[in-house]
């Protein structure tokens, strides 16, 4: 499966992005769900798949199905002001979220098993934030200093406690037929309880990867936007 762009005689293919479930994924709401996303509960604001080595550049989400009247109300926090906050507010804990190997793990027995020990911040050479990547439900502290351990919980909380923060939150009450795309290394998602007697939520999933869309970017500014050619386009979580 592929998305196309066609400019005169040139062609541009962007690969959607393969995961544990499938290149197209249904995010239905039922109990005893494996996936946090196919339950009702509400969820606090993350960045996908942070498991992965690479994890997916942007996301898509297609409401099939929202059951608006009984909540689920999508949350979009931007990471980079959320670090930013946390650098002039705790800059101590700033340091050890960008500095510090925190280990994500998804695991189904028998199944998979991805891990990775990443930054919640990572930063280019200059120090400015290049992505974030966060999943609370997939954090695994791995053993160690238990004062060192006690430190990077403390920094963690910090962070989840902006990531709630209203004033930093955008909410959007998806309708049917509405597509919300957004940056996986840079705006975190969750979503508000909703009551699943009221009705179903149904979602259609799937990801493009970072450098396939910031290639198309480039290519198409420098030929009718060259002023926005050398915007700087973040590379995302890289370690």
């Amino acid at each position: 499966m592929r998305l196309t762009y066609i400019y005169q005689n040139q062609s541009a293919t962007w690969q959607y992005r393969e995961t544990s479930y499938g290149r197209v994924f249904d995010l239905i709401s039922k109990p005893d769900s494996r996936v946090a996303g196919e339950t009702s509960r509400a969820q606090l604001a993350h960045t996908d798949e942070p498991f992965r080595y690479s994890p997916p550049g942007f996301i898509l989400f297609h409401a099939i199905k929202t059951a608006a009247e009984s909540g689920g109300t999508s949350i979009m926090v931007d990471g980079f002001k959320v670090a930013q906050k946390l650098k002039e507010a705790r800059p101590e804990a700033f340091d050890l979220l960008t500095s510090a190997g925190i280990t994500h793990r998804r695991q189904h027995e028998g199944e998979v098993h991805f891990e990775t020990e990443s930054h919640v911040i990572s930063l280019d050479v200059e120090g400015f934030v290049t992505g974030i990547r966060f999943n609370d439900r997939c954090l695994v502290l791995q053993p160690g200093d238990p004062a060192r351990t006690e430190a990077l919980l403390d920094a963690i909380g910090a962070f989840s406690a902006l990531l709630e923060e209203e004033s930093l939150q955008y909410r959007h009450q998806l309708k049917p037929g509405e597509l919300l795309i957004f940056d996986n290394g840079r705006v975190l998602h969750g979503r508000t309880e909703f009551d699943p007697s009221i009705g179903m939520r149904h979602l259609r999933s799937c990801n493009i990867d970072r450098d396939a869309v910031h290639s198309a970017f480039r290519t198409l500014a420098a030929r009718f936007a060259p002023q926005e050619a050398t915007d700087v386009l973040y590379q995302g979580p890289i370690l």
